[in-house]
């Protein structure tokens, strides 16, 4: 059977032997180079897989940073599924999407460790990652999407929008969502250099267009009300 996790991790090791040095992530003036970033990925991979079986889940609950990135990959390469907590969510509803997922492996800013066993796990073959909706027609349902079908979709959404390896993402959309893989796995597997913004950030228009301007950002993704609250703070910005 074809190991897309090992696959999609294949595709940002070959981005990190062409350009080592290149930034792959800049989180508040900080540069994470490719080369660094794999040295992260290698690190985290070889403590899950000491730690847990392969089709488990892996729930990583960390501030948006290289080692949320990090923890993705090292998931994927070690054919783990992942679910991120999301840190601007209330607490209880945190802890009650964990325990749904039922995770083997807490990867937090710190540590990654087992998680209690007494809460139970669950399998979750071929599964690249888990989400769950927005709960607004009732109980948030719980999503998950195939190692295979990111795999393609890889190149499928490279294809359509031209991604070239000399743009550069602003990742400012909520970890509990789709764009966010786009922004991260999808750019990082071309090459392209992301840069993390922060949930002060994310919430203050000026601050998202001082980033915009200040990293000469190529691609954004944002929906049509918060584009409409760029163009009314700066009219010069549809330039």
């Amino acid at each position: 059977m074809t190991n897309y996790g090992s696959l999609i991790y294949t595709r940002l090791l070959t981005q990190a032997g062409f350009h080592p040095a290149k930034p792959a992530l800049i989180e508040n003036d900080r540069i994470i180079t490719y080369g660094e970033l794999v040295g992260l990925i290698d690190d985290l991979s070889r403590e899950i897989a000491s730690l847990s079986a392969s089709e488990s889940l892996v729930c990583i609950n960390t501030n948006r940073n290289e080692r949320l990135v990090a923890a993705m990959f090292a998931a994927l390469r070690t054919s783990h599924a992942f679910y991120i907590a999301d840190r601007g969510l209330p607490d209880n509803r945190i802890n009650a999407f964990i325990e749904r997922v039922k995770p083997s492996i807490m990867i937090d800013q710190h540590m990654v460790a087992q998680y209690p066993e007494n809460h139970g796990t669950r399998r979750y073959p071929q599964i690249a990652y888990c989400i769950f909706t927005s709960g607004s027609t009732g109980r948030p349902k719980g999503v998950c999407i195939s190692r295979k079908s990111l795999y393609y979709a890889i190149d499928s959404i490279s294809d359509a929008i031209s991604l070239q390896n000399d743009d550069r993402i602003l990742a400012s959309t909520s970890v509990s969502f789709d764009p966010f893989i786009f922004e991260t796995i999808v750019c990082l597997s071309r090459g392209i250099t992301v840069i993390m913004a922060d949930m002060n950030e994310i919430l203050n228009i000026r601050k998202m267009l001082e980033l915009i301007e200040k990293h000469s950002i190529t691609i954004l993704q944002c929906v049509p009300s918060k584009l409409r609250c760029f163009l009314s703070y700066d009219p010069h910005f549809q330039q």
